[in-house]
């Protein structure tokens, strides 16, 4: 079986900076969104990490722990062992946009698969449909290019303020 394309060690170096630096949340939000992690933990520890900065509340291990707890995902996250083994990379925040766009093509190719998958389970039957993937893929290309205009590319890839706060991808 094929491996699904994923960039762990640059998602980990994204949490690591946000957790290290939480001023730098916002551009890592911007720079890679949840969804595009391949991880769910992960995912939901950026979730985790982008709700504690908009409230205003301290984010660091103890606040990431408990804010986990209360939604009820530490388990899935890899409990209070994975929070603290985010202390452990030597990611730069200078580096943020490289590890970024890492985690981008990752989601991307996993994204084409998805359309292809989608063709060939019938969409393309319909000429409609063709379009909209077509149109779905040149907008993904798009999002994972990091394109100038990036907010327009990822809410036309389909990633609303909402993605920030809920993944939709398989884990």
């Amino acid at each position: 079986m094929i491996e699904a394309p994923q960039a762990l060690e640059a998602e980990t170096a994204l949490l690591y900076i946000a957790l290290s630096s939480p001023e730098a949340i916002p551009e890592v939000l911007a720079a890679a969104p949840p969804r595009t992690f391949f991880r769910l933990g992960n995912r939901k520890m950026l979730e985790a990490m982008s709700g504690l900065h908009s409230r205003g509340a301290p984010v660091d291990t103890i606040s990431l722990s408990h804010e986990l707890q209360i939604r009820g995902e530490l388990g899935a996250c890899g409990g209070r062992e994975a929070i603290a083994s985010l202390w452990e990379s030597s990611a730069a925040t200078e580096n943020l946009t490289h590890y970024a766009a890492l985690v981008r093509q990752a989601w991307a190719a996993r994204e084409r698969v998805h359309i292809g998958q989608d063709l060939v389970n019938g969409a393309a039957v319909d000429s409609a449909a063709a379009r909209s993937l077509a149109a779905r893929l040149s907008d993904l290309e798009s999002a994972a290019e990091g394109s100038n205009h990036a907010a327009t590319a990822w809410a036309a890839a389909g990633m609303s303020g909402t993605d920030l706060a809920q993944a939709s991808l398989p884990a």
